[in-house]
C-alpha cells in the first residue's frame, strides 16, 4: 500500500467545536457484516446491562481501506462486568478478527460505564463515533474544541510502550500495530493539540508527517513506523522492540518539553 493521507483534518463549526463526521450510512459492505457480528456479541454477553453500541474510527467516517483498517467499537453499559475482557472479550476479538481477516486487520471491543462515562469515551461519543445500537448519548455531552480536551493517547503512552517492550523481552506477543498507531497519534497530540494553533486528525499519515516536519532526521524511522502501523507485514527486518523503543525515545523528548508546539 502506498503511504499517503486517507483523511484531512477534522472540520470545526463556527464556534470552533469539532464536527462529528461519523455516520451510520458510511458503513458499507463488507464492513456492515463485521459490525453486525460485533453488535451481536455485545448483546449476547451484556444483555440487559447494555445501553448503547458505538462504531468509531475510519469505518464510521467512510474512509475504511480493506487490509488496513480495523473495526473499533465501544459499548456503554449500566454496569461493567468484572473481568469481561478476560472472560469473553479477547476471545470474541480473536474470533471476529479471524472471521473477517480478508479485509479487516482487527476488531477492538471496549466496555465503559454510563456513570461516570470516562473522558476518552465522552470525546469519542461526541466527536468520533456513531451510535449503531441503543440510546445515543451524544446530545447530552458538551462540545469539544481541538486542544487539551482532545488529548487521549499522550498521558499513558510511555507506560504502554515500556510494558510492551518488557513483554517482548519475556517472549510474549504484543499488538505492534495498535501500539505504533497510538504512538503516532500521541506525538501529534504533543505537537499540535498543545501548540498555538490546535487542529485535530486521527489520520496516521497526517500524524507522522507532522512529526517528521518537526524532526526531519526522524523521517526515515517515522516512515517505517507508519508502514508497520498500517500493515504489520511490511515490517521487513525491523525489530519490534527497536520500533517501540524509537517511539518511546521520541515521545519522551516531546513530553519533556511540556509544550512542544511552542
Amino acid at each position: 500500500m502506498e503511504l499517503r493521507p486517507l483523511e484531512g483534518f477534522q472540520r470545526v463549526d463556527a464556534e470552533g467545536y469539532l464536527v462529528n463526521e461519523a455516520r451510520r450510512e458510511n458503513v458499507r459492505p463488507p464492513w456492515d457484516e463485521a459490525l453486525a457480528a460485533a453488535v451481536k456479541a455485545y448483546r449476547d454477553h451484556l444483555r440487559e446491562d447494555l445501553l448503547a453500541v458505538y462504531l468509531r474510527g475510519s469505518v464510521a467516517r467512510g474512509h475504511a481501506v480493506a487490509g488496513v483498517s480495523d473495526l473499533d467499537t465501544l459499548a456503554v453499559v449500566h454496569r461493567v462486568p468484572p473481568g469481561w475482557h478476560e472472560r469473553w472479550g479477547r476471545r470474541v476479538e480473536e474470533n471476529l478478527g479471524e472471521r473477517f481477516r480478508s479485509f479487516c486487520t482487527g476488531v477492538d471491543l471496549r466496555v465503559v460505564p454510563r456513570e461516570p462515562l470516562p473522558r476518552w469515551a465522552r470525546f469519542h461519543v461526541k466527536t468520533q463515533a456513531v451510535c449503531v445500537f441503543g440510546e445515543d448519548l451524544a446530545a447530552d455531552l458538551p462540545p469539544v474544541r481541538p486542544g487539551p480536551d482532545a488529548i487521549l493517547f499522550a498521558p499513558r503512552i510511555l507506560a504502554r510502550l515500556a510494558r510492551a517492550r518488557a513483554r517482548l523481552a519475556a517472549g510474549e506477543r504484543v499488538h505492534l500495530s495498535r501500539l505504533l498507531k497510538a504512538s503516532l497519534r500521541a506525538g501529534f497530540e504533543c505537537l499540535v493539540l498543545l501548540g498555538p494553533r490546535p487542529r485535530y486528525t486521527r489520520d496516521l499519515y497526517r500524524c507522522a508527517e507532522t512529526l517528521w516536519e518537526r524532526f526531519p532526521a526522524e523521517e526515515p524511522f517515522l516512515r517505517r513506523a507508519l508502514a508497520c502501523a498500517l500493515d504489520p507485514a511490511r515490517r521487513g527486518g525491523d525489530d519490534p522492540s527497536k520500533l517501540l523503543a524509537g517511539c518511546e525515545d521520541l515521545l519522551a523528548r516531546l513530553l519533556a518539553g511540556h509544550n512542544p508546539g511552542s
